[in-house]
Parts: structure tokens; C-alpha cells; sequence
């Protein structure tokens, strides 16, 4: 096995019990959630990498995050934030500006982004926070985390 590389086995979590717990988690232990939310992907042959992104966001906020993507493997990105009054959404785009992402889906409190990359080299990940329409939001911070896995 790679050094920092984890495969993760779907035996060993039950990631959708752990879906309600985004509603009072802490960046100390938002990444062992994405890795439990991203453990279905195990099974299609992706690792996911023990390297993390975290901090803290505001509604209408983002983050981007620079990344070394390496031509001929397939990537998946995956954030959270807690559940509740805001959309979060994950973009990959290239050195050029343009979105990359083949697929990607938005869903309680949580957002991911796959991508295959035509070219190794440096690409950006943008983690956004909105408001969703008709839901009042708190103000303050919203701990945010990104974590990834390849095939």
C-alpha cells in the first residue's frame, strides 16, 4: 500500500448513520465523516487519501484549494458542512479556468465532484457555501472539510 493512502472497506462504516451527526461536528472530526461518506466508492477501486482540507466558511463564501492531478487517473472530491440552511457545492476547474468536473452531486450538507484528468498538472477545487432559497440561515462560520480519492 502507498504511503498516506488508505483503502477504505464499506465493512468498516455505516456512513449514512453518521449523516446526522454533520449537524454539530468540528473540523477535528469532519474528515473522518467524509471518509465514511466517500467509503462507497471503495468498492469501485478508488483510495482515499488520508491528506484533508478544512477551515471555516461563511454563506456566500468560498474556498479553492490547488492540487497536483496526474493524467490517466480518475478523481473524486468530496466536502461537508453541517446540515442545514446551506447549499455547499465542490467545482474542479483547470489551469485554463474551465470546469472540469463529470459529474457532481449536492446533497445534505454534502457535495462532491469527479474528474478525470486530460493533462497532469495543477488544478483548482472551489468549495462554495450559498443559502438555500425560502431558509433562513445563521450567521457565523460553517466548518467545512475536503478529502479525495483516486483510481
Amino acid at each position: 500500500m502507498d504511503r498516506g493512502v488508505v483503502v477504505v472497506s464499506r465493512a468498516n462504516f455505516s456512513w449514512r448513520d453518521k449523516l446526522a451527526s454533520l449537524h454539530a461536528f468540528s473540523e477535528a472530526n469532519v474528515a473522518a465523516i467524509l471518509q465514511k461518506l466517500a467509503a462507497e466508492y471503495s468498492e469501485k477501486g478508488f483510495k482515499l487519501r488520508k491528506e484533508h482540507w478544512s477551515g471555516t466558511l461563511k454563506s456566500g463564501e468560498y474556498k479553492v484549494v490547488k492540487h497536483q492531478l496526474f493524467r490517466g487517473n480518475e478523481y473524486w472530491f468530496w466536502a461537508a458542512i453541517p446540515e442545514g440552511a446551506h447549499l455547499l457545492e465542490v467545482e474542479i476547474f483547470d489551469d485554463g479556468g474551465n470546469t472540469v468536473a463529470l459529474e457532481k452531486f449536492s446533497k445534505k450538507g454534502t457535495s462532491g465532484a469527479r474528474v478525470l484528468p486530460v493533462k497532469t498538472g495543477t488544478y483548482l477545487v472551489k468549495i462554495s457555501v450559498s443559502r438555500k432559497k425560502g431558509k433562513e440561515a445563521k450567521g457565523g462560520d460553517l466548518n467545512w472539510a475536503l478529502v479525495y480519492g483516486y483510481r
